[in-house]
C-alpha cells in the first residue's frame, strides 16, 4: 500500500520531528519479524472511545434539517437518518488504524497510556520516515494528524468519509496524534450485501524498518535483561538502529 497524500489529512509542520509508538514487546516482535506496521479495525476502539469516528453535533443537527426539509413524511425522513448513522458506523468496520505520538519528550503518562507498566518499547521515527518506509503493494494509506474538537460546539469539515477518522475530542488532545489510514469499503453488489465489518480484525502493512526506525527505547519498567534482549533481536533481524533505556529510567543506555 504506497502512501497517498490527502487534502483530509494534515503533515505536521515539521516532517522530520520525531514521532513515535508505543507498543509491547509482543508487538515489536512482530513489527520485526513481519516487517510490517499493525492495523486495527477502528470499531474495536470503541471500548477506549466510543465517539471514534462520529460526526459532530451540529453536523448531525444540520443533516437531519436538510432531510427534513425535503418534505417527506417523518417516519421516512427518521428511516433516512437511521440509514445514514448506520452507513457511518459501518465505516467503521471497514476502517484500519496505525497510531503514533507527536509528543517530542518521553512521560510517565504517556507510557502508561499506551502500554502500561509492562514490559514495552518504543520506537521513534518521524512524519517523513512513517510515510517513506511504506511499501509498494495494493491500495492506499493515508498519514495526517488528528485535529482536536469539541463535538458539541464545533462543528467538522463534511465531503469526505475520512474526516470523522481525523477528529477526537479535545479531552484526548494531549496524545498529539499522529494516525496511519486505511479505508477499504466494499463496492455495491445486486447480490451480496455489505458485511458490517471487514472480515480481518487488522491489517498488516509492510514497511522498510531501516526507514522507518530511527531509535528504540525501553520502557522505564524495562530490567537490563529486556534491553540486552531488544539489542540481539535487532541484530538477528539485521536492524541496525541504537536501543537505549527510557530517559525516566535515569540511565543513558548504551
Amino acid at each position: 500500500m504506497p502512501y497517498v497524500p490527502h487534502l483530509v489529512l494534515q503533515a505536521p509542520p515539521d516532517p522530520d520531528a520525531p514521532i513515535w509508538r508505543y507498543m509491547s514487546l509482543a508487538r515489536f516482535l512482530s513489527l520485526l519479524d513481519r516487517r510490517a506496521l499493525y492495523f486495527t479495525r477502528a470499531d474495536r476502539l470503541a471500548e477506549s472511545d466510543r465517539f471514534e469516528g462520529s460526526i459532530a453535533r451540529l453536523n448531525a443537527q444540520e443533516l437531519q434539517g436538510a432531510v427534513r426539509g425535503l418534505g417527506m413524511d417523518p417516519a421516512t425522513a427518521q428511516r433516512l437518518l437511521e440509514s445514514g448513522a448506520d452507513e457511518g458506523r459501518g465505516l467503521a468496520g471497514h476502517t484500519f488504524l496505525n497510531c503514533w505520538t507527536a509528543v517530542p519528550m518521553e512521560t510517565v503518562p504517556i507510557w502508561r497510556m499506551y502500554v502500561g507498566d509492562e514490559d514495552a518499547v518504543a520506537v521513534r521515527s518521524t512524519f517523513s520516515r512513517l510515510t517513506r518506509s511504506v511499501k509498494r503493494q495494493a491500495g492506499r494509506i493515508y498519514v495526517g494528524q488528528v485535529r482536536y474538537i469539541d463535538y458539541d460546539s464545533d462543528p467538522m469539515p463534511e465531503g469526505s468519509s475520512l474526516w470523522p477518522w481525523v477528529h477526537k475530542r479535545r479531552s484526548f488532545e494531549a496524545e498529539r496524534e499522529i494516525r496511519a489510514l486505511i479505508q477499504d469499503v466494499p463496492g455495491p453488489s445486486n447480490d451480496v450485501s455489505v458485511p458490517a465489518h471487514h472480515p480481518d480484525p487488522a491489517r498488516w502493512v509492510k514497511v522498510s524498518l531501516d526507514t522507518l526506525i530511527d531509535e528504540v527505547r525501553v520502557s522505564p519498567a524495562g530490567s537490563d535483561d529486556m534491553v540486552d534482549l531488544v539489542i540481539r533481536v535487532l541484530r538477528r533481524y539485521r536492524v541496525r538502529k541504537p536501543v537505549r533505556r527510557s530517559d525516566l529510567s535515569g540511565d543513558t543506555g548504551r
